[in-house]
């Protein structure tokens, strides 16, 4: 290789640059695709994926069991819901007892 030869080569970083930028929007372009491609796969396939597990399940014989109708999540969330439920005169007691406790010499039997 002479030395005309190499000065004739072309070498320029510009070329480099602009090609690694191209190579970059192609790879988002293809990161892209693969995360919208299975979402819209599966939204357009639903219907014939539901009813295939469907047939599957009634071909292997799959026998379901009854359900207590949410009674136990019900029952374990109602003192949640409706409060803490007791007798009256258990509260009432209670309350006294407690202002008897904070408050030893008031007269607020009136107001209590």
């Amino acid at each position: 290789m002479n030395h005309e030869e190499i000065l004739a080569t072309p070498f320029s970083s510009v070329d480099d640059d602009e090609a690694e930028m191209m190579a970059k929007k192609q790879y988002d372009k293809d990161l892209f695709l693969m995360a919208a491609i299975p979402p819209i796969m599966a939204f357009i396939s639903y219907g014939q994926v539901a009813r295939g597990i469907a047939t599957l399940i009634d071909l292997l014989g799959f026998q379901g069991s009854n359900v207590d109708g949410n009674a136990f999540a019900t029952n374990l969330l109602r003192p949640t819901i409706n409060g803490v439920v007791g007798e009256s005169g258990g509260q009432g007691a209670a309350c006294e007892s407690f202002r008897k406790t904070i408050i030893p010499n008031s007269n607020l039997g009136a107001y209590a």
